[in-house]
């Protein structure tokens, strides 16, 4: 285990500095340490940048992670594009039926 591991759950959780809780997430990905918990944290920002990036880093965890599946799905409706989109991508990745559900509200809200 690493010992940077708590400082950047820490970065992700507190960090004023979006770019800083997006490096962190990454970083985590990076050594296998990113958490679905942590995750649903940051599905969560107000930042659509980091919610987008999010549920792209979502999608190993998916299989093992029925709450993270319902999470994603439950944003179909994101005032961002770019998250809507990612999801899209991202729901794709699992045959969970609650993610099937949501890209069936995906493609019906969506207009694509």
């Amino acid at each position: 285990n690493f010992s940077a591991v708590p400082t950047l759950e820490t970065l992700v959780k507190s960090s004023k500095v979006p770019p800083a809780r997006l490096h962190a997430l990454y970083t985590l990905h990076g050594l296998n340490a990113l958490k679905p918990k942590l995750l649903l944290h940051a599905l969560q920002e107000a930042d659509a940048g980091i919610r987008e990036h999010a549920v792209r880093l979502s999608e190993n965890h998916l299989d093992s992670s029925p709450e993270l599946v319902k999470t994603l799905a439950a944003m179909t409706n994101d005032p961002s594009h770019r998250v809507r989109f990612q999801l899209a991508f991202s729901l794709g990745e699992t045959n969970h039926e609650e993610a099937v559900r949501g890209l069936s509200r995906l493609a019906r809200n969506s207009g694509w």
